[in-house]
């Protein structure tokens, strides 16, 4: 582990033991995986934004809003997008290119997000946001508040996160009529 500080906030990089490859979707020959893991801006509360490695966690209750800029060549229109996180804690509002794609509420457990391609600049840069809630509430937050003998509420983006692009159309997709 390599450790940041940013504005008092100490952020527990995952940078030496790395792994890139993506546990969550199966390797296929038409899916391209794209990690996403490195280097992004850590943007805080008061505005001081820092430069931190993603997979990492702090021990921090607020809002941290995680970018990253990739390019998506023009090659890959006629394909689908889907954004995965292994794990982000608490909760958090992913954006994709400046629009609202989906807010995920359970804390810690991976998922995956359509990004619909009306969304994607094919051929420039994207800008990929997750806005990320440490806060405990007593609606979506295990535990409900920090006791005096809690474990400590680590957050962030600590797992891996990728983009996989697979051709648009899905074995789900298929619908037969037999009789």
């Amino acid at each position: 582990f390599s450790f940041a500080k940013a504005q008092s906030i100490v952020f527990y990089e995952n940078s030496g033991i790395n792994d890139k490859s993506a546990r969550a979707i199966p390797s296929s020959p038409t899916r391209t995986i794209l990690p996403l893991t490195g280097q992004w801006s850590a943007k805080m509360a008061n505005g001081s934004v820092s430069q931190i490695t993603i997979p990492s966690s702090y021990a921090y209750s607020g809002v941290i809003t995680f970018e990253r800029t990739i390019k998506i060549p023009k090659s890959q229109e006629s394909r689908h997008f889907e954004l995965v996180c292994e794990g982000v804690n608490n909760q958090c509002k992913v954006y994709f290119n400046d629009q609202f794609v989906k807010f995920h509420g359970v804390s810690g457990t991976p998922f995956q997000i359509d990004i619909p391609s009306e969304y994607i600049h094919f051929g420039a840069d994207n800008k990929i946001s997750i806005e990320v809630d440490s806060r405990l509430e007593g609606e979506r937050s295990f535990p409900v508040k920090a006791s005096a003998y809690s474990r400590k509420n680590y957050a962030g983006i600590f797992r891996n996160i990728y983009l996989v692009s697979e051709p648009e159309m899905k074995i789900d997709d298929v619908d037969l009529d037999y009789a």
